[in-house]
């Protein structure tokens, strides 16, 4: 990533802010509420 070791963090938190927000606007509040059902087949 640009900027080195900072860069590589400043990357990673982005991406679990997004996954984050992403649980949140879906209506689940952690990684292990997800599974199989979380899915929707369209």
């Amino acid at each position: 990533a640009h900027g080195g070791e900072d860069g590589v963090r400043h990357a990673v938190r982005s991406v679990m802010a997004d996954f984050d927000l992403t649980l949140a606007l879906t209506g689940h509040k952690s990684l292990a509420e997800l599974g199989p059902d979380s899915l929707i087949r369209t």
